[in-house]
C-alpha cells in the first residue's frame, strides 16, 4: 500500500486514523446496469489523484475528511448495526436499496475495509452481524428491551445456522433461563472474539495519567484496530466489558438504540451534541407543547360551541 492509499484507509496500530465522505460508488466486474451483491466498493478518484506518483506525499481525498473513529465516533458500532437492523427488518430490500444504504454509511464514516475487494454482500453481512449482536446483549439485560430482543435472537440464530439450533432451544434452552441466557452470552462471546482475531485488532498498553501531577503515571489495555470493521468489533467488546446500558429512544419519531451514559443515568433520548438545537429531547419537548396547545384549542371550541 502506497502513501497515498494510506491517507484514505488508515494507519499502522496504535493510532487509527481514517477518512469519510467523498464519493463512493459499487463496481460491477461485469459492467453491469443492474448492481449486485458481488459488486466491489470504490472512491470515486479524480483523475488528477489516479495519475500521481506512488511515491506522493501524503494527501486528504477530494470530499474527505480524516478522523479518529474511536475518539470521534464512540457508538460508531450502533450507526452500523441500525444499517444491519433496516435489513433485517426489510427483507424485500433490492440490492439497489441495499447498495444505497451501504453508501449512506460510507459517505458518513468510510469503508469499513481498505484495499478493493470489500463487497457490497461483505458490508451488509458484517452489519447484519453487529445488528444481531446488539440485540443479543439486549436479549441477556434485564431492561425492558430483553423479551423482544430475545425473540430476535433466535429468529435470526435459525436463520443463520436453519432448524437445528430451533430444535435445540426446543430442547435443552427453556424460555427465560438461565441456560438460555448463559447460551446467548456464549453466542456473543463467539462473535466478538472472531471478528476482534479476523479484522486485526492489536492488545497495547496505555499510559494514564492522573488528575494531580504528582501522582505516577498508571498503565491500563488498549485496543488498536487496523480498520473501521475492526473498530466497530472494538466498541462494541468494550459495551460488553463496561456492562453499559442499551435504550431505546422515546422520540416517537426515532426509537433508535443509543449507549446511556452510565447505568444509573435517566436519558431517555438519543445524546445530543452540546451546540445541537434539535435532538430528540428537544423534538419531543416540542411535541408535547404543540400537542397540549392542539388539546387547549379543541376545549376551546367545544365550550365555545355549547354556549
Amino acid at each position: 500500500m502506497n502513501q497515498r492509499d494510506t491517507s484514505l484507509f488508515g494507519s499502522k496500530p496504535g493510532i487509527l486514523w481514517w477518512d469519510r465522505g467523498g464519493e463512493w460508488r459499487f463496481v460491477s466486474a461485469t459492467e453491469s446496469a443492474n448492481p449486485a451483491m458481488s459488486d466491489l466498493l470504490q472512491y470515486v478518484e479524480p483523475e488528477w489523484v489516479a495519475d500521481m506518483p506512488e511515491d506522493a506525499q501524503f494527501i486528504t481525498l477530494p470530499g474527505t475528511d480524516r478522523y479518529l473513529p474511536l475518539e470521534d465516533t464512540p457508538q460508531l458500532y450502533l450507526g452500523f448495526a441500525s444499517l444491519g437492523e433496516k435489513v433485517w427488518a426489510n427483507p424485500e430490500l433490492s440490492v439497489s436499496e441495499l447498495a444505497e444504504l451501504a453508501l449512506e454509511f460510507t459517505r458518513e464514516y468510510g469503508a469499513i475495509e481498505g484495499g478493493t475487494h470489500l463487497t457490497l454482500k461483505d458490508i451488509i453481512d458484517e452489519a447484519q452481524t453487529v445488528a444481531w449482536m446488539v440485540k443479543s446483549y439486549l436479549a441477556v439485560g434485564s431492561t425492558a428491551e430483553a423479551p423482544e430482543a430475545g425473540e430476535k435472537f433466535w429468529q435470526r440464530a435459525i436463520a443463520k445456522y436453519g432448524e437445528g439450533i430451533a430444535q435445540y432451544k426446543e430442547t435443552q434452552l427453556p424460555p427465560g433461563s438461565d441456560a438460555e441466557k448463559r447460551f446467548m452470552s456464549s453466542m456473543v462471546e463467539h462473535f466478538t472474539n472472531d471478528h476482534l482475531k479476523t479484522h486485526t485488532v492489536w492488545q497495547q498498553v496505555r499510559v494514564v495519567f492522573g488528575d494531580d501531577p504528582s501522582q505516577q503515571p498508571g498503565f491500563e489495555p488498549s485496543y488498536e484496530p487496523a480498520s473501521l470493521r475492526g473498530a466497530i468489533w472494538v466498541q462494541f467488546a468494550s459495551l460488553l466489558m463496561r456492562e453499559s446500558v442499551l435504550r431505546r429512544c422515546e422520540y416517537d419519531k426515532c426509537h433508535k438504540i443509543f449507549e446511556a451514559p452510565s447505568p444509573k443515568s435517566r436519558h431517555e433520548y438519543c445524546p445530543t451534541p452540546a451546540l445541537e438545537k434539535d435532538g430528540c429531547q428537544v423534538k419531543a419537548k416540542n411535541q408535547r407543547r404543540y400537542a397540549r396547545r392542539r388539546s387547549n384549542q379543541l376545549q376551546a371550541s367545544i365550550q365555545k360551541d355549547g354556549e
